[in-house]
């Protein structure tokens, strides 16, 4: 598992502006965040430079994604959609999870993917290693009143094997 070296706000899927992207680096408290009208969507938070280095021999089995988010307010933010970057693109495969985001205080730590998830792609190491490899991560508003979407921390975690000869 690995934290990202950087994390930016991305262009689309919406058009509400992530402030503060980088605090979505580390477990720390401090978080990103996005103001979302109505049911106004957020632009990516992308999360990449995670600096793997996996085998040469490595094949990609999968990919689990944590992350660590709140929103405001009660039953106010839901999921737009969790995908991976290729060269710094979101692949179209997207992850998503049923239900609203926990609520002030409480911080919520939630996986998408898993050990045998390669998100409809084939990966290999170089990929992997790229610097413009990563997680990109959208949120929804739900109410007419509007809402704040918080994001502490992405973590990547890629299953693999190496190959046998």
């Amino acid at each position: 598992m690995a934290s990202p070296g950087e994390v930016v706000d991305g262009k689309g899927p919406g058009t509400a502006h992530w402030v503060s992207p980088a605090n979505g680096r580390h477990a720390d408290g401090l978080v990103a965040t996005v103001e979302l009208d109505g049911n106004g969507v957020t632009t990516w938070l992308e999360a990449r430079a995670f600096g793997l280095a996996l085998p040469a021999d490595a094949v990609v089995r999968g990919f689990s994604v944590k992350v660590v988010r709140r929103g405001d307010d009660f039953q106010e933010i839901t999921d737009e959609g969790v995908a991976l970057l290729r060269s710094g693109t979101p692949t179209p495969t997207k992850r998503s999870l049923p239900g609203f985001w926990a609520s002030l205080p409480k911080l919520d730590t939630v996986t998408y993917g898993g050990a045998t998830d390669t998100w409809g792609e084939t990966w290999t190491a170089a990929d992997v290693a790229s610097p413009t490899f990563g997680v990109a991560f959208a949120a929804r508003g739900q109410e007419a009143a509007a809402a704040e979407a918080q994001v502490d921390h992405i973590e990547l975690t890629v299953h693999f094997e190496r190959c046998k000869p």
